[in-house]
């Protein structure tokens, strides 16, 4: 009887600890909560990647830290990233009406479908870089928004 006492206030002291939710006194779970705004025509799929570095920011995806495919179900959407360590990060989304998992464009490269990225940077020649499109994660939830441009 006395060990199940002890074993019940030993978890419930690690519950109620100020480390709880961390490992080695660092943040386990800071994440990023993106709010997509401005979507037309409400069909198809939204693609969001999430890189840490300038390195294939903003479109491959195989260099984002973390990427996501949502069903578009609204004029405004949101996707959470979690278990990400703090530091500086970037979002990039597209919106794939055609359900293609692809980035249309026409024939100079100009994108025929829905695009954007954090802090809302748009550039008139060539895609916005990582440094102006990032921000500083800390622990915690933090909220970008991003108003997808046609």
């Amino acid at each position: 009887m006395i060990k199940k006492i002890l074993s019940f206030l030993f978890a419930l002291a690690l519950i109620t600890s100020p480390f709880s939710g961390t490992v080695g006194g660092v943040a386990s779970g800071s994440s990023i909560r993106v709010v997509i705004k401005g979507i037309k025509p409400v069909k198809g799929n939204i693609g969001l990647l999430v890189f840490s570095s300038k390195q294939g920011f903003p479109s491959d995806e195989k260099k984002a830290v973390k990427q996501s495919i949502i069903s578009v179900t609204g004029a405004t959407m949101e996707h959470v990233f979690e278990g990400l360590q703090p530091g500086r990060y970037a979002v990039a989304i597209i919106h794939d009406e055609n359900s293609n998992k692809r980035l249309d464009t026409n024939f100079m490269g100009i994108p025929k479908e829905g695009y954007g990225v954090s802090n809302n940077i748009v550039n008139m020649f060539g895609p916005p870089g990582f440094d102006e499109s990032s921000f500083s994660l800390k622990d915690g939830v933090f909220t970008t928004e991003i108003k997808v441009n046609y």
